[in-house]
């Protein structure tokens, strides 16, 4: 239970069994979760209490697989939490994990946070950037992206009433945004509200 070298000799010197016992932890931090309660009982092997470092903190951010071969070991992350308004966080990867999560399909990726004056809380949830380099990219609504067995498509514009369907590359980009890096023309102007029930109005008639 962590008893100090004074506590032992105390102990032995007056053979006497103080009733309230100073339990030290071997490691300094917090205390995140308590097990036992006033007047209760313990077991051997039972656990008293977890005590965790956050002077330091683990990240953990979910990626765009389409990303994960920019991604690098030791990369700077930047991050912003709603709880710490108008602040802004930073780390480095430490970690990529070697496959795509089969229900989101994205990437996720570890990050060491260093945490000074702990204002940071395990648990939170935060918005993060990677930059993996520069890519030239036309920003649409995403709306007008739909996907057909996981290839994504638009439908342009060609001044008629024919609306070609074309495949684009890319993802999404902020709040309600689409970027696409791939399989589109800046000056290309596409339909960006029903895009989806034009398309199932196309395969009907197909």
């Amino acid at each position: 239970l962590g008893a100090s070298d004074a506590d032992i000799a105390t102990l032995a010197k007056t053979g006497q069994v103080e009733q309230y016992l100073q339990v030290r932890a071997p490691i300094s931090g917090v205390i995140t979760q308590r097990n036992v309660d006033p007047g209760g009982y313990l077991n051997i092997g039972d656990t008293l209490m977890t005590v965790a470092n956050t002077d330091s903190l683990w990240l953990y951010f979910n990626t765009y697989d389409a990303d994960y071969a920019k991604l690098r070991i030791g990369e700077e992350v930047t991050f912003q939490t709603s709880s710490l308004p108008g602040d802004s966080f930073s780390g480095h990867v430490s970690f990529i994990a070697p496959g795509i999560d089969p229900v989101t399909h994205t990437l996720q990726i570890r990050c060491d946070i260093p945490n000074p004056g702990m204002r940071l809380r395990p648990e939170m949830f935060v918005n993060g950037q990677i930059k993996t380099g520069e890519q030239q990219a036309w920003v649409i609504p995403k709306s007008a992206v739909f996907s057909i067995r996981e290839q994504d498509y638009v439908f342009a514009q060609d001044g008629t009433r024919h609306y070609p369907r074309l495949p684009v590359k890319g993802h999404a980009f902020e709040s309600g945004q689409y970027a696409i890096t791939d399989g589109l023309g800046g000056t290309i102007p596409v339909v960006s509200d029903g895009a989806v029930l034009l398309n199932q109005m196309l395969e009907q008639n197909s």
